[in-house]
């Protein structure tokens, strides 16, 4: 029972002389009088080229747990919750300066809902922020609900739990 060994077709590369740091968040975290454990991510959004949105259903609604970017350059980096096996079709972000995020409530607190490149006319039971291409995006999420900061706006508050 188990994995006993791996076997892999290249050499165990050499390890790379890094050191980790804990970054500490530039936005005020979601509400600390609320119930459960609320994680924290942060991705610089300069010279952003590619969006991959991580995507899931959740209580019988589709929900944006976090986003995968691409930089020029090939360089990668996230907010929110990444699973390979549920990224969705990537969002080329040639000629545009920012994006969309539609917030969505449902019975726990509000959550990204969807993605879009230009603006959308206000629908009724979501909320708007656009995210210009440019500084820092923060996420702060839990199971069941997330708050985005970016240039000193913010996503619908979080709710008791």
């Amino acid at each position: 029972m188990g994995i006993r060994s791996l076997l892999f077709e290249t050499p165990e590369p050499a390890p790379a002389p890094a050191s980790l740091f804990l970054t500490e968040a530039l936005a005020q975290p979601p509400n600390p009088k609320l119930l459960g454990s609320y994680f924290y991510s942060r991705a610089n959004l300069d010279q952003v080229e590619k969006i991959m949105p991580c995507q899931r259903f959740v209580c019988g609604q589709q929900q944006i747990m976090g986003l995968l970017f691409e930089h020029f350059g090939g360089r990668q980096s996230c907010v929110g919750q990444i699973r390979l096996d549920c990224i969705g079709s990537p969002l080329q972000l040639a000629g545009h300066h920012s994006f969309w995020l539609a917030f969505s409530e449902n019975g726990c607190g509000p959550f990204v809902s969807t993605i879009e490149l230009s603006h959308v006319e206000p629908t009724r039971g979501l909320s708007w922020l656009e995210v210009l291409l440019c500084g820092n995006l923060e996420w702060w999420f839990s199971w069941s609900q997330c708050q985005v900061f970016h240039m000193g706006k913010s996503s619908p508050v979080t709710r008791l739990g």
